[in-house]
């Protein structure tokens, strides 16, 4: 059977690999090195695992950031009266208004919050789609609502994301040891046996 000692150091990571998964069962391989074999295959795991939840985290992000700049808009819309009623122009044109209230329902807001907006801009006779500033703080609300639960998802997603790195950095360090032990113990056979000699 083919085992560590077989091959030229150093060792590609997939030729390793490779060897671990055929030596992890045999029961005439050494020891440490089935103990390193199966830290390499976790590593390997760990890896994709890693990479997975990173782009979890990216993506989590970029929704905050979406959703935040959303929020910025419509608040560029506020007419700042007085009277909470008042009511101003919203978006640069009925399909640019449409196009947010798309976005908003995506980011949390309640239809019904926002139907009287559809509604104007499905009247062909409305020119344009006009929000009041009461509306604005509605909408407001409701994104903020929805980018704080991201942003707590968010801090849950890096917690299990920095877990994942903790593993994948310990069995790559404890596969590097054994293997490195293993070495030692040789050496130290090696050595012995040139004393006796």
């Amino acid at each position: 059977m083919t085992g560590i000692a077989d091959f030229d150091f150093p060792v590609s990571v997939d030729e390793f690999i490779k060897l671990a998964k055929s030596t992890v069962s045999d029961p005439t391989q050494n020891p440490l090195f089935k103990l390193a074999a199966v830290n390499m295959l976790l590593t390997r795991a760990l890896q994709g695992a890693l990479n997975a939840q990173a782009d979890a985290v990216k993506l989590i992000a970029s929704e905050i950031e979406a959703a935040s700049k959303l929020s910025v808009r419509v608040l560029s819309y506020k007419t700042n009266s007085t009277n909470v009623k008042t009511s101003g122009k919203f978006g640069e044109s009925k399909e640019d208004a449409k196009a947010m209230l798309d976005e908003m329902q995506r980011y949390g807001v309640a239809l019904k919050d926002i139907k009287e907006l559809y509604d104007q801009y499905n009247n062909a006779s409305d020119p344009q789609v006009d929000i009041t500033d009461a509306t604005i703080e509605v909408i407001k609300a409701q994104i903020n609502a929805y980018i704080e639960s991201l942003n707590t998802r968010s801090s849950q997603e890096q917690l299990t994301l920095q877990s994942l790195t903790n593993r994948y950095t310990q069995a790559g360090e404890q596969a590097s040891t054994v293997l490195q032990k293993d070495a030692q113990s040789k050496a130290t056979l090696i050595n012995n046996a040139r004393g006796l000699a």
